[in-house]
């Protein structure tokens, strides 16, 4: 079925479709903060990767003190 079928999906149908293209697997480094993701050479500067994982995560003041 194209962008411009006509034709309505029923449910069993759209949960078949969004379960073959969604999944609940975590990738394996996802919680570690030491972990720099790999890209691809054409999508993203290593120099600017490394800069990015080099800086620590600002924690923001309780607005309770």
């Amino acid at each position: 079925m194209g962008l411009g079928s006509d034709r309505l999906l029923i449910a069993p149908e759209f949960f078949k479709r969004g379960a073959r293209k969604v999944t609940f697997n975590v990738p394996a480094g996802f919680a570690d903060p030491h972990v720099i993701p790999a890209y691809d050479a054409r999508e993203a500067d290593p120099e600017v990767i490394a800069a990015i994982a080099a800086v620590r995560p600002v924690r923001p003041r309780c607005w309770c003190q």
